[in-house]
């Protein structure tokens, strides 16, 4: 359904005169700095796609719009990047589940430091990190200041 979503959200884009990548995510994990991980959420993307977006996205110079929502015990996202300068659109799904403490510290240290780091990676650790400035867009809804 996620993945549907980000399809018809890309196509949305591309309707606009837009680029669109559409990043088809497989794990995503919450990561609170408590193992000597980085602070951030990571997500993992296939290498192809994650070439392309590599070589195509600016970091720094983009604008974020998350839609979320909750389903049996999890929060889903539909991410979706703005390079404006290049208008180009990167969107993509994610989720982590409600439950999870790595992601109730996450949004914790997130809103103290009023960011929050995504992070789509390969899994060779290869990375693209993206800050975005209201954490609370990927918070549960009821967590959501």
């Amino acid at each position: 359904m996620l993945e549907d979503d980000a399809r018809a959200t890309a196509a949305e884009y591309e309707e606009r005169g837009w680029a669109a990548l559409c990043l088809h995510t497989a794990d995503v994990t919450p990561l609170d700095g408590e193992h000597g991980d980085d602070v951030g959420l990571s997500v993992l993307v296939p290498d192809d796609e994650f070439d392309e977006l590599s070589a195509r996205l600016s970091p720094g110079d983009v604008e974020s719009d998350v839609y979320r929502t909750t389903a049996l015990g999890y929060v889903a996202l539909l991410v979706v990047l703005e390079d404006r300068t290049q208008e180009l659109a990167v969107v993509f799904p994610a989720y982590y589940a409600e439950s999870d403490d790595s992601a109730t510290r996450l949004f914790e240290i997130a809103r103290d430091r009023d960011e929050l780091d995504v992070r789509l990676r390969t899994l060779s650790r290869d990375r693209v990190t993206v800050t975005l400035s209201d954490p609370d867009l990927l918070a549960p809804p009821e967590d959501a200041a």
